[in-house]
């Protein structure tokens, strides 16, 4: 359980470092950045000692100085060197109290808390990222608010305390603005929480969403942390060869990718161990011996070294190399001691109770039990302190029987108080979740009631919009229909005008012919009194010749006289048949005008005289036409006016 905790803190620590120091990349100047690396180059190399000062001297800028001052306390942090981490954090602090911002403060809270969780002070690690997240506008976007949250579940996770790992875990999720690595690292730590609580599928179902966005991005490093999370899920699940599996995908990528990173060996062995452990549960002994060694050796982190001389002293212990077992377990102990890691202590002394036991030194065996059942209770850890009473009370049987029994007694009492303590946890539990129902149920109904009004003042609301959009539409299309009928009104005044002005030039064109026709009718009557004059005097000339001897001359002058008198009778017929015409016609003349506008004017005149009851001859001897001409004429105006064969063409007009 153990090297899973630290296993996530160790990979968290460095991708966290890399997502702050690309903000930090952005915000120092290019001389602060030129810092970080030669202070890089110096923790890497350890020749220049004075290096990180002779450029701190360059920098002129506090605030960049603050911020070179908090990544070289990170850097010496996850280097493992306390001392020099101490004095940056110290230089940090100065130069906030010079800056006297809030934003200076925050940023030292965070780098001391980043140190003190570094060094195993987990309780302060938290308290000062909650004293954070409990001063900071929460809602601004300030850049120390994710990197404190991602602290802040880690401590907690250093501290096994998965309920507010994963609390402040879903608050981090619930964020805004996150870029790509915040999401992949939330979703595979909340995959290792869910798997440290036994909720494999959801453990399953995150670390799947992790895979399919890294997979996408192509991204090596999250790649090698998401298997690296698979594995450790199913190494719980006790499905031990592919969380090998997962384990060797994760080195290969890093050895064969990422070998120039900066944490590249804390993270190779940090894998190593949890790969290391996964052979020894499938009883791989000699991959298990050679995987932990190479753990161990280069790793800057001591708890995960820790964790693999225990390993390392268990399968010794199996293989009943008992002088290795013993050496590996006391190293583990020491270190154990040396760190502050209260489990990994106690299980290191019940081992060492096994060990010495195996080599019949069954009173050191009892030491060691003993200091594990101190400790165990000192740290109120109940599940180690049962096994610690439980090995004490067998290794006590075959000497001291009465307290083996007090012993076994205890452990019974333990027993039923944790199961009794379990229970009412339980149950307590499911008080305040019936509670959280209820209280989700009286919040939905209200919610439900605030909905249904606000539903209801919507609908007024709309029915309110309704009613004044019909009005308007209604006022709209009114307007429209009065405006158009006042213009088809005033257009149809204007045309019923210009039909007034059009019949008036008619009726002034029609005049103005009518006119002109009687003029003319009245030249030519004048016309033809004067030629009945002129003949009338040729005929008294002739009629006082004298035609003596002449009897052939005789006739011809009668002749001449009757073609004379003939010409003068009709004359006289044309003078009034014209003032004839004049007057019946006038009115007759128009009307067929607008009835038959096809009609030419010869068939006009012959309409005007078929209607005062002249022949054909007569026609075509007032016109100087033939018959035939006038016959053929007769049958135009027949089919122009609509008159059939067999109907009677001067009664059609006389009936116009």
């Amino acid at each position: 359980m153990i090297i899973k905790k630290i296993n996530l803190l160790t990979i968290k620590i460095h991708f966290f470092f890399y997502k702050t120091n690309n903000i930090i990349k952005i915000i120092l100047t290019f001389l602060a950045f030129t810092c970080l690396v030669n202070s890089f180059a110096q923790l890497k190399q350890k020749n220049n000692k004075d290096s990180i000062n002779r450029l701190i001297k360059k920098t002129t800028l506090k605030d960049d100085l603050l911020k070179l001052n908090i990544e070289l306390v990170k850097l010496h942090s996850l280097a493992a060197e306390k001392e020099d981490a101490r004095i940056h954090l110290l230089k940090a602090k100065s130069l906030s109290e010079v800056l006297n911002t809030k934003k200076s403060f925050y940023n030292y809270f965070y780098a001391k808390s980043f140190y003190l969780g570094r060094f195993n002070q987990i309780d302060s690690s938290i308290f000062y990222s909650k004293k954070i997240l409990k001063d900071i506008d929460l809602s601004s976007k300030s850049e120390v608010i994710i990197p404190t949250y991602f602290l802040i579940g880690n401590s907690f996770l250093q501290n096994r305390d998965y309920e507010n790992a994963l609390k402040y875990t879903l608050d981090l999720k619930k964020r805004k603005g996150l870029k790509y690595g915040d999401s992949t690292e939330i979703y595979n730590r909340l995959a290792f929480i869910y798997n440290e609580l036994k909720d494999y599928n959801k453990a399953v179902e995150y670390i799947n969403t992790s895979l399919g966005l890294v997979r996408k991005k192509s991204d090596p490093e999250e790649l090698v942390y998401a298997y690296s999370t698979l594995g450790t899920i199913l190494y719980s699940k006790n499905e031990y060869q592919k969380s090998i599996e997962n384990f060797n995908f994760a080195i290969n990528i890093l050895d064969d990718k990422l070998q120039k990173l900066p944490h590249y060996q804390l993270i190779q062995s940090t894998i190593k161990s949890n790969l290391g452990i996964a052979y020894y549960n499938t009883k791989e002994y000699n991959n298990a011996i050679k995987t932990l060694n190479e753990s161990i050796n280069k790793n800057p982190n001591e708890n995960v070294v820790t964790e693999s001389y225990l390993y390392l002293s268990r399968v010794f212990f199996k293989e009943n190399n008992l002088i290795e077992a013993l050496d590996k377990v006391n190293i583990a102990i020491d270190l154990a001691v040396k760190n502050n890691i209260k489990s990994i202590q106690i299980e290191s002394q019940l081992l060492k109770s096994d060990i010495l036991l195996a080599k019949k030194d069954r009173f050191n065996a009892i030491i060691a039990s003993k200091e594990a059942l101190k400790l165990s209770k000192n740290n109120s850890l109940h599940n180690l302190e049962i096994e610690s009473l439980e090995k004490l009370s067998e290794l006590l049987r075959s000497t001291n029987i009465n307290e083996s029994y007090q012993l076994l007694k205890l452990v019974n009492s333990k027993k039923d108080s944790i199961y009794k303590n379990k229970e009412k946890s339980i149950r307590l539990k499911s008080d305040i979740e019936y509670k959280h129902l209820e209280t989700q149920e009286k919040l939905i109904k209200s919610n439900l009631k605030l909905e249904i009004l606000e539903q209801k003042k919507k609908a007024d609301r709309n029915k309110r919009y309704a009613l004044v959009a019909l009005i308007i539409i209604i006022t709209t299309s009114l307007l429209i229909v009065i405006t158009r009928q006042k213009k088809l009104i005033k257009t149809r005044k204007i045309i019923h005008e210009k039909e007034k002005e059009l019949i008036k030039v008619k009726e002034i064109t029609i005049e103005q012919e009518i006119n002109y026709k009687n003029k003319q009718i009245t030249d030519f009557a004048i016309h033809i009194s004067k030629k009945n004059e002129l003949l009338a005097q040729i005929r008294d000339l002739i009629k006082k010749m004298t035609l003596s001897n002449l009897p052939k001359s005789k006739s011809q002058s009668k002749e001449i006289i009757y073609f004379i008198n003939d010409s003068i009778s009709k004359n006289k017929e044309k003078v009034a048949l014209y003032a004839k015409s004049s007057n019946l016609t006038d009115t007759f003349e128009k009307r067929i005008i607008d009835l038959f506008p096809d009609l030419t004017k010869s068939e006009r005149k012959i309409l005007i005289l078929l209607r005062l009851d002249y022949s054909s001859k007569q026609i075509s001897s007032q016109l100087n036409v033939s018959e035939a001409s006038i016959n053929n004429r007769r049958l135009s105006i027949r089919k122009k006016i609509g008159v059939e064969k067999g109907d009677n063409l001067s009664e059609f007009i006389k009936n116009l």
